[in-house]
Protein backbone atom coordinates (compact mmCIF):
# COMPACT_ATOMS: atom_id res chain seq x y z
CA UNK A 1 0.00 0.00 0.00
CA UNK A 2 3.19 2.12 0.78
CA UNK A 3 4.24 1.80 -2.10
CA UNK A 4 1.47 2.60 -4.48
CA UNK A 5 1.49 5.54 -2.34
CA UNK A 6 4.73 6.64 -2.74
CA UNK A 7 4.59 5.74 -6.24
CA UNK A 8 1.47 7.96 -6.95
CA UNK A 9 2.44 10.93 -5.10
CA UNK A 10 5.84 10.71 -7.23
CA UNK A 11 3.71 10.80 -10.81
CA UNK A 12 1.86 13.78 -9.28
CA UNK A 13 4.81 15.67 -8.78
CA UNK A 14 5.93 14.63 -12.31
CA UNK A 15 3.35 15.87 -14.00
CA UNK A 16 2.96 19.10 -11.89
CA UNK A 17 6.64 19.93 -13.07
CA UNK A 18 5.80 18.48 -16.25
CA UNK A 19 2.31 20.50 -16.78
CA UNK A 20 3.28 23.80 -17.50
CA UNK A 21 6.15 22.88 -19.97
CA UNK A 22 3.28 21.12 -21.58
CA UNK A 23 0.89 23.88 -21.44
CA UNK A 24 3.29 25.84 -23.82
CA UNK A 25 3.68 23.30 -26.89
CA UNK A 26 0.78 24.43 -29.15
CA UNK A 27 -1.74 22.08 -30.82
CA UNK A 28 -1.21 20.21 -33.69
CA UNK A 29 -2.52 22.83 -36.51
CA UNK A 30 -3.39 25.34 -34.31
CA UNK A 31 -2.07 29.05 -34.74
CA UNK A 32 0.75 30.37 -32.16
CA UNK A 33 -1.08 32.71 -29.63
CA UNK A 34 0.96 36.14 -29.10
CA UNK A 35 1.20 36.72 -25.25
CA UNK A 36 -0.51 39.81 -24.31
CA UNK A 37 2.28 42.41 -22.85
CA UNK A 38 0.64 44.47 -20.07
CA UNK A 39 1.33 48.22 -20.26
CA UNK A 40 2.76 48.42 -17.10
CA UNK A 41 5.79 46.05 -18.46
CA UNK A 42 5.90 47.28 -21.85
CA UNK A 43 9.32 49.08 -21.90
CA UNK A 44 12.18 49.51 -19.39
CA UNK A 45 10.79 52.80 -17.75
CA UNK A 46 6.93 51.26 -17.55
CA UNK A 47 8.96 48.62 -15.58
CA UNK A 48 10.42 51.01 -13.19
CA UNK A 49 7.90 53.20 -12.81
CA UNK A 50 5.99 50.14 -11.70
CA UNK A 51 7.84 48.75 -9.69
CA UNK A 52 9.10 52.30 -7.57
CA UNK A 53 5.10 52.49 -7.59
CA UNK A 54 4.89 49.41 -5.87
CA UNK A 55 7.29 49.77 -2.62
CA UNK A 56 6.66 53.29 -2.35
CA UNK A 57 2.72 52.63 -1.89
CA UNK A 58 3.37 49.47 -0.20
CA UNK A 59 1.74 47.33 -3.02
CA UNK A 60 4.35 44.34 -2.78
CA UNK A 61 2.56 42.50 -5.33
CA UNK A 62 2.42 45.35 -8.13
CA UNK A 63 6.42 45.54 -7.33
CA UNK A 64 6.89 41.77 -7.89
CA UNK A 65 5.27 41.61 -10.96
CA UNK A 66 7.90 43.09 -12.53
CA UNK A 67 11.09 40.19 -11.79
CA UNK A 68 11.50 37.45 -13.98
CA UNK A 69 11.06 34.69 -11.02
CA UNK A 70 12.21 31.51 -13.34
CA UNK A 71 15.64 31.50 -11.64
CA UNK A 72 13.25 30.94 -8.28
CA UNK A 73 12.21 27.77 -7.02
CA UNK A 74 8.39 27.47 -8.34
CA UNK A 75 7.44 25.91 -4.99
CA UNK A 76 9.26 29.44 -3.36
CA UNK A 77 8.20 32.63 -6.00
CA UNK A 78 5.05 33.56 -3.47
CA UNK A 79 7.52 33.68 -0.14
CA UNK A 80 10.97 34.84 -2.12
CA UNK A 81 9.18 36.83 -4.72
CA UNK A 82 8.26 39.84 -1.85
CA UNK A 83 11.66 39.15 0.02
CA UNK A 84 13.92 39.83 -3.56
CA UNK A 85 11.57 42.71 -4.35
CA UNK A 86 12.51 44.48 -0.77
CA UNK A 87 16.22 43.74 -1.22
CA UNK A 88 16.48 45.17 -4.96
CA UNK A 89 14.85 48.27 -3.71
CA UNK A 90 17.18 48.63 -0.29
CA UNK A 91 20.30 48.49 -2.91
CA UNK A 92 18.87 50.78 -4.78
CA UNK A 93 17.95 53.43 -2.15
CA UNK A 94 22.08 52.89 -1.44
CA UNK A 95 22.59 54.75 -5.53
CA UNK A 96 21.53 58.18 -6.59
CA UNK A 97 17.92 58.68 -8.27
CA UNK A 98 17.27 56.96 -11.26
CA UNK A 99 15.53 59.49 -13.91
CA UNK A 100 12.84 57.97 -15.41
CA UNK A 101 13.09 60.41 -18.22
CA UNK A 102 16.24 59.10 -19.45
CA UNK A 103 14.82 55.50 -19.20
CA UNK A 104 13.93 54.15 -22.87
CA UNK A 105 9.74 54.33 -23.13
CA UNK A 106 10.05 52.19 -26.28
CA UNK A 107 8.67 48.09 -26.82
CA UNK A 108 11.72 47.25 -28.52
CA UNK A 109 14.20 49.31 -26.18
CA UNK A 110 17.47 47.22 -25.83
CA UNK A 111 18.03 46.29 -22.24
CA UNK A 112 18.23 48.88 -19.68
CA UNK A 113 21.17 48.91 -17.19
CA UNK A 114 21.89 50.40 -13.86
CA UNK A 115 25.59 50.04 -12.58
CA UNK A 116 25.73 49.41 -8.46
CA UNK A 117 28.87 51.42 -7.74
CA UNK A 118 31.25 51.26 -4.07
CA UNK A 119 33.50 53.50 -3.22
CA UNK A 120 33.28 54.69 -6.96
CA UNK A 121 34.19 51.77 -8.82
CA UNK A 122 31.23 49.50 -10.57
CA UNK A 123 30.25 46.39 -8.45
CA UNK A 124 27.81 44.91 -10.42
CA UNK A 125 24.82 46.11 -12.85
CA UNK A 126 20.96 46.11 -12.41
CA UNK A 127 19.50 44.81 -15.83
CA UNK A 128 16.05 44.95 -17.08
CA UNK A 129 15.49 42.95 -19.98
CA UNK A 130 12.58 41.20 -21.81
CA UNK A 131 11.55 38.01 -20.14
CA UNK A 132 10.19 34.82 -22.04
CA UNK A 133 6.46 36.10 -22.86
CA UNK A 134 7.97 39.63 -24.20
CA UNK A 135 7.16 41.96 -21.33
CA UNK A 136 10.35 44.06 -19.35
CA UNK A 137 11.47 42.48 -15.76
CA UNK A 138 14.51 42.18 -13.62
CA UNK A 139 16.58 39.45 -14.88
CA UNK A 140 16.84 36.21 -12.77
CA UNK A 141 20.63 36.98 -13.32
CA UNK A 142 20.00 40.35 -11.59
CA UNK A 143 18.08 38.77 -8.47
CA UNK A 144 20.18 35.87 -8.06
CA UNK A 145 22.91 38.33 -7.91
CA UNK A 146 21.19 40.59 -4.96
CA UNK A 147 22.89 38.28 -1.98
CA UNK A 148 26.42 39.43 -3.20
CA UNK A 149 25.57 43.12 -3.99
CA UNK A 150 23.75 43.46 -0.72
CA UNK A 151 26.40 41.92 1.29
CA UNK A 152 29.37 44.56 0.17
CA UNK A 153 26.75 47.87 -0.06
CA UNK A 154 24.52 47.16 2.74
CA UNK A 155 27.48 49.76 4.84
CA UNK A 156 26.66 52.80 2.27
CA UNK A 157 24.38 55.44 3.46
CA UNK A 158 20.57 55.47 2.01
CA UNK A 159 19.99 58.68 -0.46
CA UNK A 160 18.69 61.89 1.47
CA UNK A 161 15.05 61.20 1.41
CA UNK A 162 14.48 58.33 0.85
CA UNK A 163 13.29 55.00 3.22
CA UNK A 164 14.98 52.22 3.99
CA UNK A 165 13.11 48.96 4.13
CA UNK A 166 13.85 46.89 7.26
CA UNK A 167 16.29 44.21 6.63
CA UNK A 168 14.64 41.41 8.33
CA UNK A 169 12.00 41.73 5.46
CA UNK A 170 14.28 40.67 2.83
CA UNK A 171 17.08 38.92 5.51
CA UNK A 172 14.55 37.03 8.43
CA UNK A 173 17.22 35.39 10.02
CA UNK A 174 19.23 38.53 10.11
CA UNK A 175 18.62 39.09 13.80
CA UNK A 176 19.30 35.31 14.85
CA UNK A 177 22.82 35.34 13.00
CA UNK A 178 24.00 38.31 15.17
CA UNK A 179 23.40 36.34 17.95
CA UNK A 180 25.48 33.77 16.75
CA UNK A 181 29.53 33.75 17.53
CA UNK A 182 31.27 33.93 14.70
CA UNK A 183 32.72 30.23 14.94
CA UNK A 184 29.33 28.78 13.52
CA UNK A 185 29.02 31.61 10.51
CA UNK A 186 31.42 30.20 8.43
CA UNK A 187 29.59 27.99 5.20
CA UNK A 188 29.05 24.47 4.73
CA UNK A 189 27.84 23.63 1.39
CA UNK A 190 26.94 27.31 0.87
CA UNK A 191 24.98 27.14 4.10
CA UNK A 192 26.22 28.52 7.30
CA UNK A 193 26.73 26.25 10.56
CA UNK A 194 24.31 27.57 12.67
CA UNK A 195 21.64 27.28 10.05
CA UNK A 196 22.49 23.94 9.50
CA UNK A 197 22.29 23.24 13.79
CA UNK A 198 18.80 24.94 13.51
CA UNK A 199 17.60 22.25 10.54
CA UNK A 200 18.88 19.22 13.04
CA UNK A 201 17.32 21.05 16.47
CA UNK A 202 13.73 21.25 13.99
CA UNK A 203 13.79 18.19 13.33
CA UNK A 204 14.53 17.04 16.56
CA UNK A 205 12.09 19.01 17.99
CA UNK A 206 9.57 17.85 15.45
CA UNK A 207 10.47 14.50 16.27
CA UNK A 208 9.97 14.71 19.99
CA UNK A 209 6.53 16.75 19.39
CA UNK A 210 5.04 14.10 17.02
CA UNK A 211 5.73 11.23 19.13
CA UNK A 212 4.39 12.82 22.28
CA UNK A 213 1.24 13.63 20.13
CA UNK A 214 0.92 10.43 18.49
CA UNK A 215 1.46 8.41 22.30
CA UNK A 216 -0.91 10.40 23.82
CA UNK A 217 -3.13 9.97 20.91
CA UNK A 218 -2.74 6.09 21.19
CA UNK A 219 -2.76 5.94 24.99
CA UNK A 220 -6.63 7.46 25.33
CA UNK A 221 -7.88 5.56 22.28
CA UNK A 222 -7.28 2.37 23.32
CA UNK A 223 -8.38 3.32 27.34
CA UNK A 224 -11.65 4.60 25.57
CA UNK A 225 -12.15 1.87 22.80
CA UNK A 226 -10.29 -1.04 25.32
CA UNK A 227 -8.29 -2.23 22.74
CA UNK A 228 -5.36 -4.83 22.52
CA UNK A 229 -2.74 -4.71 20.20
CA UNK A 230 -4.14 -7.55 18.75
CA UNK A 231 -7.69 -6.34 17.47
CA UNK A 232 -8.01 -5.45 13.91
CA UNK A 233 -9.11 -1.83 14.56
CA UNK A 234 -5.76 -1.40 16.46
CA UNK A 235 -3.61 -1.58 13.64
CA UNK A 236 -5.64 1.27 12.07
CA UNK A 237 -5.21 3.36 15.00
CA UNK A 238 -1.95 3.02 15.15
CA UNK A 239 -1.19 3.92 11.63
CA UNK A 240 -3.51 7.07 12.24
CA UNK A 241 -0.78 7.29 15.20
CA UNK A 242 2.13 7.08 12.23
CA UNK A 243 0.61 9.32 10.17
CA UNK A 244 0.46 12.31 12.78
CA UNK A 245 3.52 11.77 13.53
CA UNK A 246 4.78 12.68 10.08
CA UNK A 247 2.30 15.70 9.75
CA UNK A 248 3.31 17.25 12.95
CA UNK A 249 7.19 16.69 11.86
CA UNK A 250 6.98 18.00 8.29
CA UNK A 251 4.62 20.39 8.84
CA UNK A 252 7.29 21.81 11.92
CA UNK A 253 10.34 21.89 9.55
CA UNK A 254 8.05 23.52 6.70
CA UNK A 255 6.99 26.26 8.95
CA UNK A 256 10.44 26.66 10.36
CA UNK A 257 13.21 26.42 7.67
CA UNK A 258 11.51 28.98 5.37
CA UNK A 259 13.10 32.21 7.75
CA UNK A 260 16.59 30.75 6.91
CA UNK A 261 16.35 32.17 3.54
CA UNK A 262 18.72 28.72 2.36
CA UNK A 263 20.03 28.47 -1.03
CA UNK A 264 17.92 27.59 -4.02
CA UNK A 265 18.81 23.76 -4.15
CA UNK A 266 18.80 22.98 -0.43
CA UNK A 267 15.89 25.33 0.12
CA UNK A 268 13.69 23.72 -2.81
CA UNK A 269 15.05 20.15 -1.73
CA UNK A 270 13.64 20.71 1.73
CA UNK A 271 10.59 22.74 0.69
CA UNK A 272 9.46 19.67 -1.31
CA UNK A 273 10.44 16.96 1.02
CA UNK A 274 8.33 18.65 3.58
CA UNK A 275 5.79 19.10 1.63
CA UNK A 276 5.60 15.97 0.76
CA UNK A 277 5.61 14.46 3.99
CA UNK A 278 2.80 16.48 5.23
CA UNK A 279 0.80 15.63 2.09
CA UNK A 280 1.92 11.39 2.50
CA UNK A 281 0.86 12.11 6.40
CA UNK A 282 -2.51 13.27 5.75
CA UNK A 283 -3.18 10.86 3.04
CA UNK A 284 -2.64 7.78 5.67
CA UNK A 285 -4.70 9.45 8.15
CA UNK A 286 -7.11 9.69 5.57
CA UNK A 287 -6.88 5.94 4.88
CA UNK A 288 -6.99 5.27 8.35
CA UNK A 289 -10.24 7.17 8.89
CA UNK A 290 -11.74 5.79 6.02
CA UNK A 291 -11.17 2.32 7.10
CA UNK A 292 -12.62 3.20 10.77
CA UNK A 293 -16.05 4.28 8.63
CA UNK A 294 -15.93 1.12 6.56
CA UNK A 295 -15.71 -0.58 9.85
CA UNK A 296 -17.87 1.16 11.42
CA UNK A 297 -20.43 0.59 8.65
CA UNK A 298 -20.00 -2.99 8.37
CA UNK A 299 -20.34 -3.25 12.13
CA UNK A 300 -23.89 -1.12 11.87
CA UNK A 301 -25.22 -3.18 8.93
CA UNK A 302 -28.32 -4.57 9.66
CA UNK A 303 -27.23 -8.11 8.81
CA UNK A 304 -24.29 -8.22 9.86
CA UNK A 305 -23.51 -10.95 7.52
CA UNK A 306 -19.72 -12.29 5.95
CA UNK A 307 -20.62 -10.99 2.65
CA UNK A 308 -20.88 -7.19 4.08
CA UNK A 309 -17.18 -7.97 6.10
CA UNK A 310 -15.64 -9.74 2.86
CA UNK A 311 -17.07 -7.90 0.00
CA UNK A 312 -18.36 -4.37 0.64
CA UNK A 313 -15.84 -3.42 3.31
CA UNK A 314 -12.81 -4.61 1.13
CA UNK A 315 -14.32 -2.73 -2.25
CA UNK A 316 -15.38 0.49 -0.15
CA UNK A 317 -12.07 0.29 1.14
CA UNK A 318 -10.29 0.24 -2.15
CA UNK A 319 -12.69 3.01 -3.69
CA UNK A 320 -11.97 5.39 -1.15
CA UNK A 321 -8.76 4.93 -1.20
CA UNK A 322 -8.09 5.69 -4.55
CA UNK A 323 -10.58 8.75 -4.87
CA UNK A 324 -8.26 9.61 -1.45
CA UNK A 325 -4.65 9.15 -3.91
CA UNK A 326 -6.41 11.44 -6.64
CA UNK A 327 -7.44 14.53 -4.51
CA UNK A 328 -3.81 13.85 -2.83
CA UNK A 329 -2.67 14.11 -6.65
CA UNK A 330 -4.94 17.34 -7.26
CA UNK A 331 -3.73 19.07 -4.09
CA UNK A 332 -0.07 18.24 -4.76
CA UNK A 333 -1.06 20.06 -8.33
CA UNK A 334 -2.76 22.94 -6.32
CA UNK A 335 0.31 23.15 -4.13
CA UNK A 336 2.48 24.18 -6.74
CA UNK A 337 1.05 26.30 -8.97
CA UNK A 338 -0.86 24.19 -11.41
CA UNK A 339 -4.42 25.46 -12.03
CA UNK A 340 -6.63 22.71 -10.83
CA UNK A 341 -9.42 23.73 -12.51
CA UNK A 342 -7.89 24.10 -15.93
CA UNK A 343 -6.22 20.29 -15.00
CA UNK A 344 -9.56 18.88 -14.38
CA UNK A 345 -10.98 20.22 -17.91
CA UNK A 346 -8.07 19.37 -19.40
CA UNK A 347 -8.73 15.79 -18.22
CA UNK A 348 -12.01 15.77 -19.12
CA UNK A 349 -11.78 16.51 -23.20
CA UNK A 350 -8.58 13.58 -22.88
CA UNK A 351 -11.12 11.32 -21.31
CA UNK A 352 -12.22 10.28 -24.28
CA UNK A 353 -9.01 9.49 -25.74
CA UNK A 354 -8.08 7.71 -22.22
CA UNK A 355 -11.62 5.74 -22.13
CA UNK A 356 -10.87 5.07 -25.58
CA UNK A 357 -7.04 3.76 -24.82
CA UNK A 358 -7.97 2.16 -21.23
CA UNK A 359 -11.58 0.45 -22.12
CA UNK A 360 -10.74 -2.78 -21.15
CA UNK A 361 -9.53 -0.82 -16.96
CA UNK A 362 -13.25 0.98 -17.33
CA UNK A 363 -14.91 -1.84 -17.89
CA UNK A 364 -12.69 -3.95 -15.32
CA UNK A 365 -13.87 -1.02 -12.98
CA UNK A 366 -17.85 -1.12 -13.87
CA UNK A 367 -17.33 -4.72 -13.46
CA UNK A 368 -16.56 -4.42 -9.86
CA UNK A 369 -19.09 -1.62 -8.99
CA UNK A 370 -21.52 -4.13 -10.36
CA UNK A 371 -20.45 -6.56 -8.05
CA UNK A 372 -20.27 -4.15 -4.71
CA UNK A 373 -24.01 -2.68 -6.11
CA UNK A 374 -25.47 -6.22 -6.95
CA UNK A 375 -23.79 -8.72 -5.09
CA UNK A 376 -24.08 -11.79 -7.39
CA UNK A 377 -21.70 -13.77 -4.87
CA UNK A 378 -19.34 -13.16 -1.91
CA UNK A 379 -16.06 -14.95 -0.64
CA UNK A 380 -16.32 -18.18 -0.37
CA UNK A 381 -18.45 -19.18 -2.68
CA UNK A 382 -18.63 -21.32 -5.55
CA UNK A 383 -19.59 -19.97 -8.82
CA UNK A 384 -18.93 -20.82 -12.63
CA UNK A 385 -18.29 -18.22 -14.84
CA UNK A 386 -17.76 -19.42 -18.11
CA UNK A 387 -15.57 -21.89 -18.20
CA UNK A 388 -13.97 -21.02 -15.20
CA UNK A 389 -15.19 -23.01 -11.95
CA UNK A 390 -13.95 -22.74 -8.43
CA UNK A 391 -14.36 -20.72 -4.97
CA UNK A 392 -13.83 -16.73 -5.00
CA UNK A 393 -10.87 -16.47 -2.89
CA UNK A 394 -10.49 -12.38 -3.39
CA UNK A 395 -12.61 -9.46 -4.77
CA UNK A 396 -10.23 -6.12 -6.18
CA UNK A 397 -11.39 -3.17 -8.07
CA UNK A 398 -9.74 -5.11 -11.38
CA UNK A 399 -10.05 -8.47 -11.14
CA UNK A 400 -11.47 -11.60 -9.07
CA UNK A 401 -9.49 -13.87 -7.96
CA UNK A 402 -10.83 -17.95 -7.95
CA UNK A 403 -8.98 -20.76 -6.57
CA UNK A 404 -9.80 -23.59 -8.70
CA UNK A 405 -10.59 -27.47 -7.52
CA UNK A 406 -7.31 -28.38 -8.61
CA UNK A 407 -5.97 -25.64 -6.17
CA UNK A 408 -4.59 -23.44 -8.77
CA UNK A 409 -5.58 -19.56 -8.84
CA UNK A 410 -7.44 -18.18 -12.02
CA UNK A 411 -7.11 -14.11 -12.33
CA UNK A 412 -10.85 -13.24 -13.48
CA UNK A 413 -10.91 -9.62 -15.12
CA UNK A 414 -14.29 -8.27 -13.79
CA UNK A 415 -15.44 -6.94 -17.13
CA UNK A 416 -15.84 -10.42 -18.19
CA UNK A 417 -18.69 -10.30 -15.08
CA UNK A 418 -20.51 -7.75 -17.54
CA UNK A 419 -20.85 -10.08 -19.98
CA UNK A 420 -20.91 -13.44 -19.28
CA UNK A 421 -23.76 -15.15 -17.20
CA UNK A 422 -22.67 -16.02 -13.50
CA UNK A 423 -23.57 -19.40 -11.58
CA UNK A 424 -23.46 -19.28 -8.07
CA UNK A 425 -23.64 -22.56 -6.60
CA UNK A 426 -23.14 -20.67 -2.96
CA UNK A 427 -26.43 -19.13 -3.29
CA UNK A 428 -27.78 -22.46 -3.45
CA UNK A 429 -31.01 -22.74 -1.17
CA UNK A 430 -30.57 -26.39 -1.29
CA UNK A 431 -28.17 -28.84 -2.67
CA UNK A 432 -29.78 -32.00 -4.77
CA UNK A 433 -29.28 -35.02 -3.95
CA UNK A 434 -30.03 -37.84 -6.64
CA UNK A 435 -29.29 -41.54 -6.44
CA UNK A 436 -30.33 -45.14 -8.12
CA UNK A 437 -30.05 -47.96 -5.52
CA UNK A 438 -30.02 -51.36 -7.33
CA UNK A 439 -31.18 -54.31 -5.48
CA UNK A 440 -31.18 -57.60 -6.78
CA UNK A 441 -34.01 -59.61 -8.33
CA UNK A 442 -34.60 -62.26 -5.97
CA UNK A 443 -35.93 -59.42 -3.28
CA UNK A 444 -39.63 -59.89 -2.21
CA UNK A 445 -41.93 -57.15 -3.38
CA UNK A 446 -43.27 -56.86 0.48
CA UNK A 447 -39.72 -55.92 1.20
CA UNK A 448 -38.75 -54.36 -1.60
CA UNK A 449 -41.81 -52.21 -0.57
CA UNK A 450 -40.73 -51.84 2.98
CA UNK A 451 -37.04 -51.08 2.30
CA UNK A 452 -38.41 -47.76 0.53
CA UNK A 453 -40.83 -46.84 3.01
CA UNK A 454 -38.15 -46.95 5.55
CA UNK A 455 -35.54 -44.84 3.43
CA UNK A 456 -38.75 -42.55 3.13
CA UNK A 457 -39.42 -42.21 6.76
CA UNK A 458 -35.57 -41.68 7.59
CA UNK A 459 -35.42 -38.63 5.24
CA UNK A 460 -38.66 -37.44 6.63
CA UNK A 461 -37.13 -37.34 10.25
CA UNK A 462 -33.65 -36.06 8.94
CA UNK A 463 -33.25 -32.07 9.86
CA UNK A 464 -31.03 -31.41 7.09
CA UNK A 465 -33.58 -32.35 4.45
CA UNK A 466 -36.18 -30.27 2.82
CA UNK A 467 -39.37 -31.10 3.74
CA UNK A 468 -40.89 -30.42 0.55
CA UNK A 469 -39.31 -32.65 -2.11
CA UNK A 470 -38.22 -36.30 -0.93
CA UNK A 471 -39.02 -38.89 -3.14
CA UNK A 472 -38.19 -42.63 -2.60
CA UNK A 473 -39.80 -45.08 -5.15
CA UNK A 474 -38.71 -48.66 -6.69
CA UNK A 475 -38.39 -46.91 -10.51
CA UNK A 476 -37.05 -49.46 -13.31
CA UNK A 477 -36.02 -52.90 -13.90
CA UNK A 478 -32.49 -52.70 -14.79
CA UNK A 479 -30.49 -55.50 -16.51
CA UNK A 480 -29.28 -56.47 -13.40
CA UNK A 481 -31.10 -54.85 -10.64
CA UNK A 482 -34.42 -53.53 -9.33
CA UNK A 483 -33.97 -49.79 -9.32
CA UNK A 484 -34.95 -47.53 -6.33
CA UNK A 485 -34.97 -43.74 -6.98
CA UNK A 486 -33.61 -41.69 -4.19
CA UNK A 487 -34.61 -37.46 -4.91
CA UNK A 488 -34.41 -34.98 -2.12
CA UNK A 489 -32.42 -31.91 -1.10
CA UNK A 490 -29.50 -31.25 1.36
CA UNK A 491 -30.01 -27.83 3.45
CA UNK A 492 -25.94 -26.90 3.50
CA UNK A 493 -24.68 -23.53 3.36
CA UNK A 494 -21.21 -24.79 1.89
CA UNK A 495 -20.09 -27.89 0.00
CA UNK A 496 -18.16 -29.50 2.96
CA UNK A 497 -21.84 -29.15 4.70
CA UNK A 498 -23.05 -31.02 1.90
CA UNK A 499 -20.92 -33.52 1.89
CA UNK A 500 -20.94 -34.22 5.59
CA UNK A 501 -24.94 -34.86 5.18
CA UNK A 502 -24.79 -36.65 2.11
CA UNK A 503 -22.36 -39.34 3.82
CA UNK A 504 -24.71 -39.64 6.60
CA UNK A 505 -27.85 -40.24 4.69
CA UNK A 506 -26.09 -43.12 2.44
CA UNK A 507 -24.70 -44.66 5.38
CA UNK A 508 -27.82 -44.89 7.31
CA UNK A 509 -29.38 -46.77 3.83
CA UNK A 510 -26.29 -49.07 3.84
CA UNK A 511 -27.71 -49.86 7.62
CA UNK A 512 -31.03 -49.89 6.58
CA UNK A 513 -30.33 -52.67 4.43
CA UNK A 514 -28.45 -54.38 6.63
CA UNK A 515 -30.68 -54.79 9.08
CA UNK A 516 -33.58 -55.84 6.35
CA UNK A 517 -30.87 -58.32 5.09
CA UNK A 518 -31.47 -56.53 1.67
CA UNK A 519 -28.71 -57.10 -0.63
CA UNK A 520 -27.30 -54.53 -3.29
CA UNK A 521 -27.00 -55.88 -7.09
CA UNK A 522 -23.77 -55.28 -9.19
CA UNK A 523 -23.59 -56.10 -12.89
CA UNK A 524 -23.50 -60.09 -13.23
CA UNK A 525 -24.24 -62.68 -15.94
CA UNK A 526 -25.62 -66.32 -15.27
CA UNK A 527 -25.19 -68.99 -18.17
CA UNK A 528 -27.71 -71.39 -18.01
CA UNK A 529 -26.75 -75.13 -19.44
CA UNK A 530 -29.23 -77.61 -20.15
CA UNK A 531 -28.53 -80.96 -19.47
CA UNK A 532 -30.05 -82.40 -22.25
CA UNK A 533 -28.37 -80.11 -24.74
CA UNK A 534 -24.85 -81.14 -23.75
CA UNK A 535 -22.95 -83.40 -26.18
CA UNK A 536 -21.74 -86.93 -25.35
CA UNK A 537 -18.77 -88.30 -25.86
CA UNK A 538 -16.92 -91.90 -25.77
CA UNK A 539 -14.55 -93.46 -23.56
CA UNK A 540 -16.13 -92.41 -20.32
CA UNK A 541 -16.42 -88.41 -21.43
CA UNK A 542 -13.16 -88.28 -22.49
CA UNK A 543 -12.30 -87.55 -25.96
CA UNK A 544 -9.76 -89.52 -27.51
CA UNK A 545 -6.44 -88.27 -28.78
CA UNK A 546 -5.82 -87.92 -32.75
Amino acid sequence: MFGRLFAAIILSLIAALVSPALAQVPSFGAQPTIPTIPKSLASPRATLSTYFDGMNGANIAVAVTTLDLQGVNPLERAERGPQLAYQLFAILNREAYVDLDRVSDTSDAPAFQLPITLQGKEIGKIVIDKSSDGAYRFTPATLAALDGLWDRVQDKPVVHGLEDPDEEQFNPARWAENQMPESIKTNVLGVAKWKWFYLIILLLLGAVAGLAIRGTTLLLVRKIFKLNKQDAAYKGIHLAGNSILLIVLSGLVFGGYRFLVLPGVISGIINIASRTGVLIGFTLLAFSLWDGLVHFYVWRSADKSDQAENLIAPMLSRLGKATIVIIAGLTLLSSVGINVTGFVATLGVGGLVLAFAAKDSVENLFGSVMVLVEKPFKIGDWIRVADVDGEVEEIRLRSTRIRTFEDSVIVLPNSILLTKGIENFGMRRYRRLRTTIGVTYDTPPDKLDQFTNRIREMLFSHPHIWNEKRLVYFNDFAASSLNILVYCFIMATNWQEELEIRNEILLQIIRIADEMEVEFAFPTQVVRVKENDAPKLPYGGIEPQR
